[in-house]
């Protein structure tokens, strides 16, 4: 490094101030070295400084901030000393500047996006930041940031108004490409609706022209009058033409023939006065194709939806349920607009009948007869109904719309009157308040109609023209004058062309009626037109009434009506059936409803039956057994041929009667204690007995059932009957529910009561009623004070007879009060009532189940095959015997507490349901069917042919010939082995009490499979045979007797003329 005073020179010796220079030197030379250092050191810290100014610089950069209010602050050193000093000012200030640009930026680009496409708003929004931007900052920097303010905000003012414009041009074209869009559509949709020619297809027409031209005006728009010209006309050839696809549209619409109006429309399409090329022709068809095939579609569609709701509607209505009344005109009116007749038919079926039904269902006789009647009558001869007629109308001419326009004429509303027709009903009837605006108004539309209709009706008879709906509508259509003059050359020519007979004007506001292809083809004809007319309203031919509508509502009454009769006919009958005398209303009711009955085999019958029932009044009260002597009399008669239609029917009377007495003494035979001569011969307190049972006391109650007792006796002696119960059928659910309910007390009391009733009667009324059951049921109780009572009256009763106990009871009853004697010598009762109480504590189900596992374990071991060997069980029955043995063997060992014992008590039980059994080959097996049904002439060979007889049909088996010198002998054809097979059916018809049946399960012969077939046995044609033996028997004995009396008659001499004869001449026998 240098020593800048070293090199100065300033550290060598200066001469001492008393020393005088030899020499003279100038004051610029003394100065010289010192002029020359400060020039070094002003050099020196001129470098030092710049070489600083980078730093001072960034210094200055860094003293600028923005504070709170977007302020820019500048911390500036207001002496510049030095060319540091201002660096760092300049530095602070381009600092500040470029924050506040920042600044200015954003917040004018946020004012930009506030004020979007309002410029003027900017504009004031900006000159206000601009005017109060850098307040509150650094002075020297504002004018600065001013002025970059306002160029900024000039700018983007400049940028909003040209997007402005840009924004207000493209939504006015956007604007104009809507409207213009808009009404092509709507003239698209106009030209299909009513064509190209109505006022508002015109008025929209005149609008897109004025729109194209407005365009075509527009210097911005690059469209020229020209090319607006041109769209004019493509739009207005395309409309025509959608006009024409429109026409067939509704042709089908209006024919519902699809391939028809194709046709036609293609026919239109190639006319020459359209000019159109190939591919335009190819279009508009394809066009009309796409819209016909899509209005069938909907149209079939609509017909669906509308026949399925008629459907619920007719399902409600017959169902008798509450229908809106406009639910079922708008169905109807759809319908007829669809051609839907058949339906429409229906409907009105189900309306009328829905009106009628309520009538028959809960009207007095007299009304239901009067309805029925008044029906019949309207459905003979066709009576009007107006108001399906003014629905059809409404249905053709408006399809339901009260504000319906036709746009060819001034006709309107719903049933579109003209002006014409409308002004001069309210001139003529101004009764009707008919207004000038009404023709909208539903109300005054209808009493318009009413009048309207019968001054048409009117002017058709005075042509002797009837008032069909096909007439009327025709009048309703061209107004009476033209309908008179309309039918009148349909008279004349009705291959005429109708034009020919109705007023032009009306021919061209209804052109599609009176041509063909939409009102473009050929001019129908008057029958043509008339008929179209006819199909409108659904009536071709017939008269405006609803005669068929009527018939079918009578034929779906009348089976209605016939079962209100047939209901009352049942009282009647099922009295008399009963032996009971109807009341004479229900007799009175069938005197009315019968004349209008259609079952001509009921009217036959209750006939028959009322003149049966006068000479059935002569033997009321009759005991059985002289009713079956009256009818083998006049069977005997009728085998004669002497018996009369009313002794036959007099003969079915009393056999039905002695039908009814016969099943009253089965179910009730004290309800006949005051029939006949019984009435008499049963004294006041004893026939009493045989009300309401008295639970006053035991004897009360014995006294009374001796008592009626005695009424069973005398009943029983009377009709020559078995013996019946002393308990009629509304006491067995009082006794048994006092049973059930009560305690021991109880039951004893109730043995005792019983008690005092003969065996016989005893215990035909516990067997008769099903009481057994009920007695039987309370030995099941966990009460042992109820269960010991029911035991021992039990035990009482197996005493008195044990037959008798078994056959009402059961051996498994005889087993069980067996078991209770036994236990009575080792139980005490304080034993048998904890025993009962843990068998009634769910608890001990546990104990339970070991009893039964100890059961079945045993069994297993030693018990199944001494019960198999025991009752001689073979192999087929084995399984089903087992499941009886185990199940009785488990039972018996809950009371047992001992297998060995319990196993002989389920074989005691086992040996009553399993028996040998001949008709099943001698087998051993479950519910043996000996037991069920009889012997006949001392066998039941006769159950074994009746299974070998079914098994002979069932296989088609043929009788096999064997030859001989005698010539073929026929044999019975071989059966297979078969087995007879208890089921629970068979089971559930011997608890009914019923006849049990059987499965036959045999081996096909033609298939070597196992086949099955139920099977019950016809005791009925077993006894046959054995009945008429007897009958030829009775009657040999009758003859016999006869021959006795007559022997005797000639031995006596008080006989007049008696002349004895000898023994040998008797009468032969």
């Amino acid at each position: 490094m240098v020593d800048i005073l070293q090199a100065s020179g300033a550290l060598k010796p200066q001469p001492g101030l008393a020393a005088v220079p030899e020499n003279r030197v100038s004051a610029s030379e003394v100065m010289a070295p010192y002029t020359m250092t400060a020039r070094a050191l002003g050099y020196l810290g001129n470098r030092l400084e710049e070489a600083t100014l980078p730093m001072q610089e960034a210094a200055g950069a860094q003293a600028v901030t923005m504070d709170a209010d977007g302020n820019v602050k500048v911390n500036r050193r207001w002496l510049e000393f030095s060319q540091g000093d201002r660096a760092y000012n300049h530095a602070a200030s381009v600092a500040g500047l470029a924050m506040a640009r920042t600044k200015v930026s954003t917040d004018l680009t946020q004012l930009r996006i506030q004020f979007d496409g309002r410029p003027d708003e900017f504009q004031k929004a900006a000159d206000a930041y601009v005017r109060d931007i850098g307040k509150g900052g650094d002075r020297f920097l504002r004018p600065l940031i001013q002025r970059e303010a306002g160029n900024v905000a000039g700018q983007l003012a400049r940028g909003l108004m040209v997007d402005k414009e840009r924004v207000d041009f493209q939504r006015f074209n956007n604007d104009l490409n809507a409207r213009e869009q808009q009404l092509s559509d709507q003239l698209e949709s106009l030209a299909e609706q009513s064509g190209v020619n109505t006022p508002e297809f015109l008025e929209k027409q005149q609008e897109l022209v004025d729109l194209r031209a407005q365009r075509a005006g527009n210097p911005k728009f690059a469209y020229s009058p020209e090319q607006a010209a041109i769209d004019n006309g493509r739009t207005g050839e395309h409309l025509k033409a959608l006009a024409i696809v429109g026409q067939y549209r509704r042709q089908y619409l209006e024919t519902g023939d699809l391939a028809g109006t194709l046709k036609a429309a293609e026919e239109r399409l190639n006319a020459e006065d359209l000019k159109l090329p190939p591919d335009q022709r190819a279009k508009y068809l394809g066009a009309i194709t796409a819209r016909t095939q899509a209005a069938a579609a909907v149209r079939q569609e609509t017909i669906r939806q509308t026949t399925d709701q008629a459907d619920l509607l007719i399902t409600a209505l017959n169902s008798e349920d509450r229908v809106d009344p406009r639910t079922v005109d708008d169905t109807i009116t759809t319908l007829r607009q669809y051609r839907q007749y058949s339906k429409v038919a229906q409907l009105e079926t189900a309306r009328v009948v829905n009106e009628i039904a309520p009538i028959l269902r809960s009207g007095t006789p007299v009304e239901k007869a009067a309805a029925m009647a008044r029906l019949r009558g309207q459905a003979a001869t066709g009576t009007t109904d107006r108001e399906a007629y003014y629905r059809a109308i409404g249905a053709a001419e408006s399809s339901g719309d009260p504000n319906a326009r036709n746009p060819n004429s001034s006709a309107t509303g719903l049933f579109q009157f003209t002006k014409g027709t409308w002004d001069q009903l309210r001139e003529d009837h101004p009764e009707l308040g008919l207004t000038a605006d009404g023709r909208t108004d539903p109300e005054q539309q209808r009493r318009a109609i009413r009048i309207f209709t019968d001054e048409n009706e009117a002017r058709l008879r005075s042509i002797g023209a009837e008032p069909t709906a096909q007439n009327l509508y025709t009048a309703h259509f061209l107004g009476g004058a033209g309908a008179v003059r309309f039918i009148g050359g349909l008279r004349t020519n009705p291959n005429a062309p109708a034009a020919n007979y109705v007023d032009p004007d009306a021919v061209d506001a209804n052109r599609t009626i009176f041509f063909t292809d939409g009102g473009r083809g050929r001019a129908r004809t008057a029958q043509e037109v008339y008929s179209l007319l006819g199909n409108k309203v659904g009536d071709a031919s017939g008269s405006v009434g609803q005669g068929p509508v009527y018939a079918a509502a009578v034929k779906q009454l009348q089976t209605k009506f016939n079962a209100e009769v047939e209901a009352a006919w049942t009282k009647v009958k099922t009295a008399w059936d009963n032996g009971d005398q109807p009341t004479q209303d229900e007799i009175q009711n069938v005197v009315a409803l019968a004349p209008l009955l259609s079952d001509p085999k009921m009217r036959k019958e209750i006939a028959e039956r009322f003149e049966r029932e006068e000479l059935l009044e002569r033997v009321d009260g009759q005991s059985v057994v002289a009713i079956r002597t009256a009818v083998d009399e006049l069977d005997r008669a009728a085998e004669a041929g002497d018996l009369p239609p009313a002794g036959r029917a007099l003969r079915d009377g009393l056999a039905k009667r002695e039908e009814i007495l016969t099943k009253k003494l089965q179910d009730d035979p004290l309800s006949l204690a005051g029939s006949g001569p019984l009435s008499g011969e049963l004294g006041t307190g004893v026939r009493e007995s045989i009300g309401p049972l008295r639970f006053d006391s035991v004897d009360t109650l014995r006294a009374q059932l001796q008592q009626r007792a005695i009424v069973a006796r005398t009943v029983s002696n009377y009709h020559g009957q078995p013996l019946g119960s002393v308990l009629r059928p509304d006491d067995v659910p009082q006794v048994r529910q006092i049973l059930q309910s009560g305690d021991g007390g109880t039951v004893s009391a109730f043995f005792s009561a019983i008690g005092g009733l003969d065996n016989d009667v005893l215990f035909a009324t516990l067997a008769d009623n099903k009481l057994a059951q009920t007695v039987e049921g309370l030995t099941k109780t966990t009460d042992y004070g109820k269960y010991t009572a029911a035991m021992s009256g039990m035990d009482q009763l197996l005493r008195r007879n044990p037959d008798l106990f078994v056959q009402t009871f059961g051996a498994d009853a005889v087993a069980k009060v067996q078991g209770w004697q036994a236990r009575l010598a080792w139980e005490t009762p304080d034993e048998g009532a904890k025993r009962l109480g843990k068998l009634a504590d769910g608890r001990t189900s546990k104990i339970v189940e070991e009893m039964r596992s100890e059961a079945r374990e045993w069994a297993k071991k030693k018990g199944d095959d001494a019960a198999i060997n025991d009752l001689g069980i073979d192999a087929s029955a084995r399984a089903a015997f087992l499941a009886d043995y185990r199940q009785m063997i488990e039972d018996a060992n809950i009371e047992a507490a001992d297998p060995e014992a319990a196993h002989k008590a389920a074989l005691t039980t086992l040996k009553t349901v399993w028996k040998e059994s001949p008709t099943n080959g001698g087998r051993v097996m479950k519910h043996a069917p000996e037991q069920y049904y009889p012997a006949v002439d001392g066998s039941h060979e006769w159950m074994r042919q009746q299974v070998e007889e079914t098994l002979i049909t069932r296989l088609g088996l043929q009788p096999s010939r064997t030859g001989g010198k005698g010539g073929s002998v026929e044999m019975r054809p071989t059966t297979p082995a078969y087995t007879l097979v208890s089921t629970p059916e068979t089971q559930a018809d011997i608890a009914a009490k019923r006849p049990p049946r059987y499965q036959v399960v045999f081996t096909n012969p033609a298939t070597g499979r196992l086949e099955a077939f139920d099977a019950r046995f016809n005791i009925d044609k077993a006894m046959a045979p054995v009945r008429e033996r007897q009958a030829e028997a009775m009657k040999q004995d009758r003859r016999n007797l006869r021959r006795e009396q007559i022997n005797q008659q000639v031995q006596d001499a008080t006989t007049p003329g008696f002349e004895p004869i000898d023994p040998v001449t008797r009468l032969p026998q």
